[in-house]
């Protein structure tokens, strides 16, 4: 049938520290459905209404780009905090307290098409996370994957590891042949483990 036209709404959340390669396994993973799956496909991170804020308080326009090379950078108007501080400090001392823990997967979830495809999200980093994506598009519709890398450090980030109904774990400890591997064996797991209708 046509791309985006199926039967499910799939969501594949990627879990683990800072810098073990999920946003390339995430963007590899688009790229290789996108050659030969009939669904939809899009990678929607949950922490963009995080970064949208973030941006806002620095006064420019967000784009993904301009975040990956700044995310980490100390910045005056944020009196010396990185873009990554700020929404760890924003997060967890405002957002959550004054609106719930479930508020960013709620604001992340309220702008996704109910229409058949993959959506993946790159930045799995809480319990109730996969817990109300699965709530909202069926327990067997969420795959986890957790990436681990040398030695997993989650010092300065207030996430941690998750799980699901479904887990998937892999180690991303090598270059592209690695992720071009994780990648194929994560397919053929979400087809045949699964029985996904890609």
């Amino acid at each position: 049938h046509p791309r985006g036209i199926g039967d499910t709404m799939y969501i594949v959340g990627f879990n683990g520290p800072p810098r073990v390669g999920k946003d390339t396994i995430a963007n590899h993973l688009v790229k290789e459905l996108d050659i030969w799956s009939t669904c939809a496909c899009k990678v929607s991170p949950l922490s963009m209404p995080m970064r949208l804020r973030a941006f806002a308080a620095l006064r420019i326009r967000y784009n993904a780009e301009t975040y990956e090379l700044i995310k980490d950078v100390k910045q005056d108007l944020l009196g010396g905090k990185t873009l990554r501080e700020f929404m760890i400090l924003d997060s967890e001392n405002f957002m959550k307290p004054t609106f719930g823990q479930k508020i960013w997967s709620r604001l992340h979830a309220a702008p996704i098409p109910r229409i058949p495809g993959v959506t993946i999200v790159p930045d799995f980093g809480f319990p109730h996370e996969p817990t109300h994506l699965q709530d909202m598009f069926g327990v067997d519709n969420v795959l986890t994957v957790q990436v681990h890398r040398g030695d997993d450090d989650w010092k300065n980030d207030s996430r941690g590891w998750v799980t699901g109904k479904h887990l998937f774990t892999v180690n991303n400890d090598a270059g592209l042949d690695t992720i071009d591997s994780i990648v194929h064996s994560l397919t053929t797991f979400m087809m045949d483990t699964l029985n996904w209708k890609l």
